[in-house]
């Protein structure tokens, strides 16, 4: 039991690892994503409110 413990924790720290050293990439993909489809829905509600 202890050994599929250890697995599970050795795989949780990876995780945690890959988060710490990538957190800075997530966070500004996300800002930037954030605002590219805010863009997009304002375009998409443009068009068609100008067309319907």
């Amino acid at each position: 039991m202890d050994n599929m413990e250890d697995n599970i924790n050795k795989k949780r720290e990876k995780l945690i690892g890959i988060c710490k050293v990538h957190w800075k990439e997530i966070f500004a993909l996300s800002f930037v994503l954030h605002f590219a489809f805010d863009w997009f829905i304002f375009l998409a509600g443009y068009i068609i409110g100008k067309f319907y």
